[in-house]
């Protein structure tokens, strides 16, 4: 099999695979809408202000304005406020922008700054609904899961936990930086006590009896072949029987320099 049609049918079948998540991805409606609580009663009608419902947390909806005899309740609940707004004229089809891991783990409601029990049964059979629309009590439709209390009511407060179902947002990064550590020079001792003046002195001492010694030696008389590669004295008057270790060294590098030559020259030709 022809290795660059195995290499293009990986390269396709990755880029289906991402195509696929990709719209599966966008297929997942994100949680974002906005929330208010009504309560309705034959002596008064109020809304809380809307609330964006799209991160988890806790929510809370408050009404203080009002005054209602409770014998003339109707309706409490929370509901999303555009649909709710839109009435008859809500367009067909509507549904409320939820991730599919959306939920209301609790309610919490208090009237009068007193808590009041919820039915147990009441989160669940809230949920399923295309349009979000959780009603705590509901005279007209027969039903309530509160038991009300027999005075005026004054304030009503409802708290909800949600669980968005929308990806976590990534932290915010810290972007401050700290400035590198200033390293000192480190500053050594000489083991033997010796600082780096008394080195230089040593060693210019050195050089100097060097010196004095070459100086007072008849070079003359001496026999220099052996660092000069020239044989005899240094008068021209040797005898050629010097040491010429060095010039042999040159002569047996020649004929390998000549070799690599005719190499070069042998690869030009061809």
């Amino acid at each position: 099999m022809n290795f660059k049609k195995i290499i293009s049918g990986a390269v396709i079948g990755a880029m289906a695979v991402s195509a696929m998540a990709v719209s599966a991805f966008a297929e997942d409606t994100k949680t974002d809408f906005n929330a208010y609580m009504v309560f309705g009663a034959d002596d008064a009608w109020v809304t809380t202000d809307e609330q964006n419902i799209s991160k988890d947390g806790e929510y809370t909806f408050t009404l203080d304005n009002f005054s209602s005899d409770s014998a003339k309740l109707r309706v409490i609940y929370i509901k999303d406020a555009y649909a709710d707004k839109k009435g008859e004229s809500l367009e067909a089809g509507y549904k409320t922008p939820l991730a599919s891991g959306f939920s209301i783990e609790s309610f919490k409601l208090k009237l009068n700054g007193k808590d009041v029990a919820i039915k147990d049964t009441f989160i669940d059979e809230m949920k399923e609904k295309d349009v979000l629309d959780y009603c705590l009590y509901n005279a007209w439709g027969g039903f309530s899961y509160i038991t009300l209390p027999e005075e005026t009511i004054t304030s009503v407060q409802i708290t909800i936990k949600v669980i968005s179902g929308n990806p976590a947002e990534p932290e915010a990064s810290d972007s401050t930086t700290t400035d590198p550590a200033v390293v000192e020079p480190s500053t050594t001792t000489d083991p033997a006590g010796t600082d780096a003046t008394d080195a230089t002195d040593a060693t210019d001492a050195t050089d100097a009896t060097d010196a004095t010694e070459v100086s007072g030696t008849d070079v003359t008389g001496t026999d220099v072949s052996g660092t000069t590669g020239v044989a005899g004295t240094t008068d021209g008057k040797g005898d050629g029987k010097g040491d010429n270790k060095p010039t042999g060294i040159v002569f047996a590098v020649i004929p390998a320099v000549a070799a690599a030559a005719a190499v070069v020259i042998s690869k030009k030709r061809k």
